[in-house]
């Protein structure tokens, strides 16, 4: 007897099921068919007539809003009619036509009839939704005319179609609506949901897709195409100003600069307090491994890049920023700081896409305008003054300038007459220092892409090229992209997506001891770059061997150099199986793997070398035994600093969803997963001396013997090997469930396991968790009759968060100290104490939001509010000195953020051929430190800086002295610097110091508005930010002022210095003057060190703070679309021409003098944002 299969009753199980269903759907039908109407309206919008409708009968009504008028007035008396008569004596008059589907009626134009019937063509196919579902009752329209037909409930449609007719327009609730053209006899078409309204959109958490009407977490989307600039060369500049709640901080328009981002503050205190970078639902890593105290720093530029610098805008088709516990719970204890989801683009259905884009831009260089720096004449009235008053030099000064000149009189070697030339001719010199070490730049990006998809293949290609040469001469960034996205459907139920992306990247910058803007901004206008006979004109820097050491920028510039080279490569691979409608399991790899070298150099040409020289190049070495064992490190070459990185990194995932519908009323939704990630990186930093680039990269051997410096230099400087081991191994699990579309509640859990607690088996794992709720209030039954309103969401959360440094660990830390004389071994130092109760930083976060939306989603935005609370924190604490160190890290430390957030969205015009469009964000944090460690090991200039943590306030406040007045001798004096007996270090800073604000804005935010005209669109965009203090660039050397040397400018401020007693009453500029005012060591009694003198309490003065606030017009852009008529000439599907502009206006604090609000940095010295002008072209055939 055979057995039979066991699928056999399955199958017959399915075929009852469908009849029941069959049976069922028939009998609801039959039964709202013969529901009795009665309707009795005169002139009332259809929309109303409809109302009363639903409510009689229960049936929905789906329409386009852009196709049918609902405020149309109609008149209506039926009564006790059947359905049918009803709708006929509704439509009666009017010029659209309905159709039943399903459970409701499908309103469309009606369709025109043809005459020439017999010489049409019938065109057939299906609609679905991008996971492959048919959409019943999507309206087909013939582009042009009224004339169209409605999709079954299995999605098919048929359409009859004149010779003349080419395309079809697909439109359908929530959904973007797609032209297609219709060049076969049997059409597939994908809808995707439309990002305009809130109801049917889809949010990307990397792990899953979620309707945002079911969205209870904090997250904010926006399309890649508005975050696109064309002057702008990483995704991390493109986010400022545009994302609620997100503060990108970019202090330097160096190109390939990564960026500082805060997501509702910072969330960590000695952690890394950057947001975690996601693509297509994968983790990045960076690069190179970076400490976390540098990335935090406000004042370290990263010129490697983040984890996003290899990904081409281009690519990138939506952006998600999830902020809050519920949204961000699903990634674990990575997540404390916020997630950012990118997802990239994909193809679509129809024929092959090729599309090639491009921007061109020019980039202004900085300029003197606006910086209130001494010209060539102000300056040497400066040199004129130090003389009249017989001022002395602390060291001979440079023979340039006034002081040369003064010199070659003294020396006999030019006449009166001649000097008084010479002085004349310096006085008119006006050397442009900006216009010799920058340039106005050329940016140039190409991109070209190749996308398709039909039932069974998706892909996507794309390759681009980026060349930036920087305003700084000699630097700039080269970078090519690739990317291949491949989905394959295996079978009906079976997915497969393959995805490879390939970066590689040249970056040339200045060597680390030239900054660009600092010596242009800081050097003297009134000495010369060249000679008369055009050779380089040098100038006494320091003081050497016998003779001072010489300088010139451009020798420097041409001798010295930094690139850095990076590729990049990852492959992902996801597999889904839908095993039974609405269960799919999902199995995913990551494979990455980056390299980065970065070579650092000099030669023999440069001061670098002379002063390990101790000896100007070009000279004859001198044969003194002084120099060759004292003095001189390196006799020959330069040096060479390799730093060699490589990352190699994978994911594994498994994830189970399932939906369950019941009683159409209830929905539940479960995902199920578990994860295990590794990431390696393995280091080696080398150096080597003796280096000749210019002779085959070749170098020469230097006798340690001989050099007894150099050997001390190398040694000191031994080969670094930097390797380190993440692993991560997860399970996570999420629970949603919907009534009605009503309520949602929604759950989220993670447990992370790490390898950074040693053998601590009860801290390796953190569960991450969540729980949060929405109420969609517009579907209730007492805001049904509410037209205008669109959307009313009110939503909940809250959540546990958490965080771990890589850069703490359980275990005792020594590294490798100097060479012991005695000995001849190197010493080991203790690093770091061992914290064997180290464990994870937790964050609790609060969130509530409202969502809305109003007169057809004319007027739309949220509000939120929320407060983290973080416990556990990383913080130092005072330990005795016998333990070999006098702190060690615990988990004592507690943090806040609270604040809200604002979007609004408004369309105040909108008709068939023009639109005008504002949009505002705005956010505001208050950060606030509620517990930390010690504050004894605080120096005073941790305080200036910004770095010491204080309670009750902000990370990252810095302090000023207090600034009093001139004396009589127009020196600066200060309030409360008395040392009383018996005073502490704590009590001192706190009587001395004076509390001036926040590095970081509380408010921040962007504007933006556009105006659209059938094919033309202009547009602008405006980033702010609120609530930040500056401290001024330096007037004085910190180290104690002594006179300007020749080679140095000086600010305008000392053209209203003190000259004679009196101006202390009318100007806060002190004199010249070769006073040292010490504030400690042999020239002072003091005993506790507030400063080093009274110059650097200038300068880190009250009285050299200034507001930070500014309004920027970030943006503005002008884009066309070439009329079809004239793409179909040239066989294009479309032609777009763009404009832009960025950095054209900015309004700030009149007291900056033109140093640049965005300029974070203390004193800063890096290259502010410039003006620049795109060109762009996006050509689509």
């Amino acid at each position: 007897m055979k057995r039979k299969p066991k699928h056999s009753s399955k199958v017959h199980l399915c075929i009852r099921l469908c009849c029941l269903f069959v049976f069922i759907f028939q009998w609801e039908v039959q039964a709202a068919s013969q529901t009795k109407v009665s309707i009795d309206m005169k002139e009332k919008t259809l929309r109303e007539v409809l109302k009363s409708f639903k409510e009689q009968t229960g049936i929905h009504f789906m329409y386009n809003v852009s196709d049918i008028d609902v405020s149309k007035k109609v008149s209506v008396h039926v009564k006790d009619l059947s359905v049918e008569e009803t709708l006929k004596s509704i439509f009666s008059s009017l010029p659209y036509q309905y159709k039943m589907v399903e459970d409701y009626i499908l309103i469309t134009k009606k369709e025109i009839q043809q005459t020439q019937v017999n010489e049409r063509r019938v065109v057939k196919g299906k609609v679905v939704d991008k996971d492959g579902r048919p959409l019943p009752g999507v309206s087909v329209l013939v582009k042009g005319t009224v004339s169209g037909v409605a999709t079954d409930v299995d999605g098919k449609f048929e359409i009859h179609l004149n010779p003349s007719e080419r395309f079809l327009i697909f439109s359908f609730v929530g959904m973007r609506s797609k032209e297609v053209e219709a060049d076969k006899a049997e059409l597939y078409v994908v809808l995707e949901s439309m990002a305009e309204l809130m109801e049917g959109v889809s949010v990307t958490t990397g792990y899953q897709n979620i309707e945002k009407r079911k969205l209870s977490s904090s997250v904010f989307s926006i399309d890649g195409d508005i975050v696109r600039e064309g002057a702008a060369l990483g995704l991390d500049n493109m986010l400022q100003g545009k994302i609620p709640g997100m503060n990108v901080m970019a202090s330097t328009s160096t190109p390939g600069a990564a960026t500082k981002i805060r997501i509702r503050g910072s969330s960590t205190i000695s952690g890394n307090q950057e947001p975690l970078w996601v693509v297509d639902g994968f983790i990045l890593e960076d690069p190179v491994p970076i400490s976390a105290e540098e990335l935090n720093s406000l004042d370290n530029v990263n010129l490697i890049g983040n984890a996003i610098s290899s990904l081409n805008p281009e690519d990138i088709e939506r952006i998600d920023i999830l902020k809050d516990a519920s949204a961000t719970a699903i990634y674990g204890v990575q997540a404390a700081n916020g997630v950012i989801v990118i997802t990239t683009k994909k193809g679509k259905m129809g024929k092959p896409r090729i599309r090639y884009s491009m921007n061109l831009s020019i980039n202004e260089r900085p300029e003197y305008d606006g910086l209130y720096r001494m010209n060539s004449k102000e300056r040497i009235e400066v040199s004129k003054e130090i003389e009249e008053r017989g001022l002395p030099f602390g060291v001979q000064p440079a023979r340039v300038s006034y002081e040369g000149a003064l010199m070659d009189l003294y020396d006999r070697t030019i006449t009166y007459e001649e000097f008084q030339q010479k002085v004349k001719r310096l006085e008119e010199v006006n050397t442009d220092w900006f216009d010799i070490i920058y340039r106005t730049s050329l940016t140039q990006k190409h991109n070209l892409s190749v996308s398709g998809a039909n039932d069974k293949v998706n892909y996507y290609f794309s390759g681009s090229f980026q060349n930036a040469r920087a305003t700084v001469r000699g630097t700039g960034v080269k970078q090519f992209n690739g990317l291949m996205k491949l989905g394959i459907n295996l079978y009906s139920n079976l997915k497969l997506d393959l995805q490879m992306r390939a970066a590689t990247d040249n970056k040339e910058y200045l060597y680390s001891s030239i900054s660009p803007y600092s010596y242009a901004f800081k050097t003297s206008r009134a000495i010369p770059c060249y000679n008369e006979d055009g050779t380089l004109s040098y100038y006494n820097r320091s003081q050497g061997f016998e003779v001072p050491l010489v300088y010139n920028i451009v020798n420097e510039m041409n001798n010295t150099g930094n690139s850095i080279d990076g590729t990049s490569l990852t492959f992902n691979a996801n597999l889904l199986w839908e095993i039974i409608p609405d269960l799919r399991l999902t199995g995913a790899i990551s494979y990455s793997r980056s390299h980065t070298e970065e070579k650092t150099w000099f030669n023999e040409l440069s001061y670098v070398a002379a002063r390990l020289r101790n000896y100007n190049y070009g000279l004859e070495l001198p044969e003194s035994d002084t120099w060759k064992l004292e003095q001189c490190k390196l006799p020959y070459g330069g040096g060479l600093r390799n730093k060699d990185t490589r990352n190699t990194s994978y994911t594994v995932r498994a994830q189970v969803d399932y939906r369950l519908n019941f009683s159409t009323m209830h929905e539940l939704t479960f995902v199920l997963g578990t994860e295990a990630r590794s990431s390696k990186y393995e280091g080696l930093n080398t150096i080597q001396y003796g280096y000749l680039p210019e002779r085959g990269e070749k170098f020469v051997e230097i006798d340690p013997i001989q050099w007894p410096k150099y050997n001390e230099m190398v040694k000191r400087e031994p080969n670094v090997v930097t390797n380190s081991l993440t692993n991560v191994a997860s399970w996570y699990g999420t629970f949603t469930y919907a009534y009605g579309g009503r309520y949602i509640a929604n759950f989220n859990i993670r447990a992370d396991g790490s390898n950074s607690f040693g053998q601590d088996k009860s801290n390796r794992f953190l569960p991450v968790w969540s729980a949060s709720l929405r109420w969609n209030v517009q579907e209730e039954s007492f805001l049904k009759n509410v037209m205008w309103l669109n959307l009313f969401a009110i939503r909940g959360s809250y959540g546990i968060q958490g965080n771990v440094s890589p850069d703490q660990i359980p275990n005792l830390l020594v590294r490798l100290g100097s060479l012991d004389a005695t000995s001849k071994q190197y010493i080991s130092k203790l690093s770091k104490l061992p914290n064997p109760t180290l464990r994870w930083e937790k964050t609790e976060s609060y969130n509530i939001g409202v969502d809305f939306a109003f007169l057809s989603n004319r007027i739309s935005g949220s509000v939120e509010v929320y407060r983290k609370k973080g416990s556990n924190q990383i913080i130092s604490k005072e330990v005795t000195s016998t333990t070999g160190s006098t702190s060690m890290t615990l988990n004592a430390g507690n943090l806040e953020n609270k604040g809200y957030e604002l979007v609004l969205n408004l369309i105040p015009v909108r008709s068939k051929n023009f639109t005008w469009a504002l949009n505002v964000n705005g956010a505001r944090n208050i950060n606030k430190v509620t517990k930390s460690g010690i504050t004894t090991e605080y120096g005073y200039r941790d305080f200036l800086r910004g770095s010491a943590i204080i309670p009750g306030k902000s990370l990252n406040s810095f302090y000023s002295y207090k600034y009093d007045k001139l004396d009589k001798s127009g020196l600066p004096t200060f309030k409360d610097t008395e040392e009383t007996d018996g005073i502490t270090k704590e009590e001192m800073f706190a009587k001395v110091f004076e509390y001036s604000g926040k590095r970081i804005p509380d408010i921040t935010g962007g504007l933006g508005t556009s105006l659209s005209y059938k094919k033309l669109t202009i547009g602008f965009f405006f980033s702010y930010s609120l609530g930040s203090k500056i401290r001024l660039n330096d007037l004085y050397d910190d180290s104690g002022q002594k006179l300007p040397q020749p080679q140095q400018n000086m600010h305008k401020d000392f053209v209203n210095r003190w000259r004679k007693p009196g101006d202390e009453n009318h100007t806060n500029i002190p004199a010249l003057s070769v006073e040292p005012l010490d504030m400690f060591g042999w020239n002072s009694d003091r005993t506790i060190e507030i400063a080093d003198n009274a110059w650097e309490m200038y300068n880190k003065s009250d009285l050299r703070v200034v507001s930070g606030n500014y309004l920027r017009l970030k943006n503005l852009y002008v884009r066309y679309a070439l009329s079809e008529k004239l793409c179909h000439k040239i066989h294009a599907k479309s032609i777009n021409f763009r404009f832009e502009a960025t950095n054209l206006w900015l309004l700030a604090d009149k007291k900056l003098n033109g140093q640049d609000p965005e300029q974070i940095t203390l004193g800063g010295a890096t290259t502010p944002p410039t003006s620049s002008y795109t060109l762009g072209l996006d050509i689509t055939f």
